[in-house]
């Protein structure tokens, strides 16, 4: 019986060792992160793009009350798409929209709220005022303020 038990205490050992071994350690086949300029776990890396941003639009001036003044802008390529519009008097409120080019090219059309919207902050004195949209196509868009 003695015997059995140390042949059974020996395979126990040995079992355990083999499924420690089994749980994973480091292969030392795969990168522990990914290269320079990539971006991920391995083997999933994924090269990282630089960033291009640039202005659109930037001016200053005064606006008269209860105008809906806009301006059309290409977008180059699908990314993200950030809108900062700030004036000087907290108190009055201004709101900021995006619609597909050469639409919306009346104040009824606005008014009646029929415009292709894609972007729509309604107007308040939150200044300055930050709208960012992830993923936004490339194409020509017109922005209403």
């Amino acid at each position: 019986m003695k015997i059995e038990r140390r042949v059974l205490s020996v395979l126990f050992a040995g079992g355990f060792c083999l499924a420690l071994a089994a749980c994973g350690g480091e292969d030392p086949t795969e990168p522990l992160s990914c290269p320079a300029g990539t971006t991920g776990t391995p083997p999933n890396c994924i090269t990282v793009r630089p960033c291009n941003q640039s202005v659109v639009e930037s001016g200053s001036g005064s606006i008269r009350p209860r105008i809906v003044y806009f301006d059309q802008f290409s977008v180059p390529e699908t990314g993200r798409l950030d809108i900062t519009v700030d004036w000087t008097l907290p108190a009055t409120p201004l709101g900021v929209y995006l619609v597909p080019a050469n639409t919306c090219n009346t104040i009824e059309e606005f008014n009646a709220g029929s415009c292709n919207f894609l972007i729509r902050s309604n107007p308040s004195t939150q200044k300055p005022r930050k709208i960012s949209t992830p993923n936004f196509a490339a194409g020509n868009y017109k922005w209403l303020i």
